[in-house]
């Protein structure tokens, strides 16, 4: 596997988020014929995002990732919000479509390019009526899940996590809530 792009810690969001005991690698593998990034501890054994003993600190997930080619990933357990924006970005211009720029504008919060390089992952605070959802292009999740951690910080937006909870509330109105 093509080693992944690890976060710099001394980006204010990384840096904020390095602080907390919530931290797994991830690797690629085959499932159902999909690549799927799957969460693993340091050793190489599953990692579990309803299992804080399966976590890890930011300096062991990215040692790890770093001798063994994978990415890292931040688990979140309601400290924090993840908005993962799919197919909206070019990979080669690095444009952003139009209806993905209106999201990050309203949570105005530190993001990031996806591993994939054609997706965007948005990292605020606040609420959600319920763990997440996802719509479409569109998924938020404050529990129970993992995003894979770039660092590659899209510029024009926040380095750092701010507070998001009217954008987020909009963004269930509009874009989540059936």
């Amino acid at each position: 596997m093509m080693a992944q792009p690890l976060p710099n810690n001394e980006i204010p969001a990384i840096a904020e988020l390095a602080q907390r005991r919530q931290w797994v690698c991830w690797r690629l593998e085959k499932r159902e014929g999909k690549p799927t990034k799957v969460p693993v501890q340091p050793n190489g054994l599953l990692a579990a995002t309803d299992n804080p003993r399966t976590w890890s600190s930011y300096e062991e997930a990215s040692d790890a990732a770093a001798r063994n080619g994978w990415g890292i990933g931040y688990v979140f357990s309601g400290d924090c919000v993840g908005v993962d924006l799919d197919k909206c970005r070019d990979a080669a211009t690095g444009k952003i479509d139009d209806w993905a720029v209106e999201i990050i504008e309203r949570l105005r919060s530190y993001t990031e390019v996806s591993p994939s390089q054609t997706g965007v992952h948005v990292l605020c605070t606040g609420s959600l009526p319920r763990d997440g959802g996802r719509r479409g292009q569109i998924e938020v999740y404050t529990r129970k899940r993992f995003f894979c951690v770039t660092g590659q910080h899209i510029d024009g937006w926040p380095d750092e996590v701010c507070e998001a909870e009217e954008a987020l509330e909009w963004l269930w109105a509009a874009h989540i809530r059936r």
